[in-house]
């Protein structure tokens, strides 16, 4: 009876050392698309296990210098560190799906039918109030709806007080039809960890 015990508690030291208590939660920014775009672009990221995460990203248009108005993107991580490296710094590789909503207004120039003699013709008649067919016209932006899918390779660091710092470069491709077809992410991050 006494060896069932002590291999009972043994067996429960042993999982308790084992299951180590880590923060599961993070929150994080994107510097680099506040700085860069004039977009608000912040994740949400819940650990499943020391090396594996699920989260999800949000952006918006804060002006509309931009094309892109909105987008959601959930991810799959896999970090590829030992388990307490892993709280401090680590290597990830992320598979990433996104809904992104566009606006994509375009000039376009005919080039065949607007040579340097009718361009010279269309800003004589303009200057003299005349109406001639114009050698190109700007498409007015309307929304668009696109789904993409990708990768990203990233590195994370950790402080004691679980701030968070994040560098990853991804690359994807667009599955629905629009004027681009890659779809880049570059991230520049600093977060919290709860």
């Amino acid at each position: 009876m006494k060896r069932i015990v002590f291999i009972l508690v043994l067996l429960g030291a042993f999982t308790s050392v084992q299951a180590q208590e880590f923060d599961q939660n993070e929150l994080r920014l994107n510097l680099l698309d506040m700085l860069s775009r004039g977009t608000l672009n912040a994740s949400y990221e819940r650990f499943l296990t020391p090396q594996t995460s699920l989260g999800v990203t949000t952006m918006v248009a804060l002006n509309d210098d931009y094309n892109e108005k909105f987008e959601f993107a959930p991810s799959f991580r896999m970090y590829f560190n030992d388990d307490l490296l892993v709280l401090r710094k680590s290597v990830f590789v992320e598979v990433f799906t996104a809904f992104v909503v566009t606006d994509n207004g375009y000039y376009d120039y005919n080039y065949v039918e607007c040579d340097y003699l009718t361009q010279s013709i269309q800003a004589s008649a303009d200057s003299q109030g005349l109406s001639i067919a114009p050698c190109g016209y700007y498409n007015e932006p309307s929304p668009e709806a696109a789904f993409a899918l990708g990768m990203m390779l990233g590195k994370k660091w950790v402080n004691q007080s679980n701030f968070t710092f994040e560098l990853g470069l991804g690359f994807g491709r667009y599955l629905t039809q629009t004027d681009n077809e890659a779809y880049p992410r570059i991230n520049l991050s600093i977060g919290k960890r709860f």
